[in-house]
């Protein structure tokens, strides 16, 4: 219970000083939303919904509703934030530096479909010495065999 009241005022914190801050400067507010592409008028609402979504995730009135408003205001951020979990950070990142750039989420990358192994190549940890009858036609034009 203690972690719902934590979460509530830490959430309603967020929107509150967002939406006070754009009451502090509403004319502001519109032309940065004029700038870009959204009618200015449309900042009011905007900074209604925050103010008053976030006193009512605070207080815990009509927490569901004032929760679902606030979420579908706020659905590109978390959009941004899905991608940034399904994709990772980017090439310019720390974890790119970390794992590099081809595979930063470590995982193995899948087999094609219906291929079983790769043949074993002469000299190879994982193969036999012995080379496959398929892996020799592929590198037939690629110059002398190394012993």
């Amino acid at each position: 219970m203690a972690l719902a009241l934590a979460g509530r005022v830490l959430l309603a914190a967020m929107f509150l000083s967002a939406g006070f801050a754009k009451l502090g400067d509403v004319g502001g507010t519109m032309a940065c939303a004029a700038s870009g592409g959204m009618p200015g008028i449309l900042a009011i609402p905007a900074i209604a919904l925050e103010i008053l979504g976030g006193l009512a995730i605070l207080v815990g009135w009509q927490t569901r509703g004032a929760a679902l408003a606030l979420a579908w205001k706020n659905v590109a951020i978390a959009g941004g934030f899905l991608s940034f979990a399904a994709f990772g950070a980017g090439a310019w990142s720390l974890d790119a530096r970390r794992n590099g750039p081809a595979r930063m989420d470590r995982r193995p990358a899948a087999a094609p479909a219906g291929a079983a192994s790769r043949p074993a190549v002469r000299g190879s940890p994982r193969g036999s010495g012995r080379t496959s009858p398929s892996s020799r036609s592929a590198s037939a034009g690629a110059g002398p065999a190394r012993p």
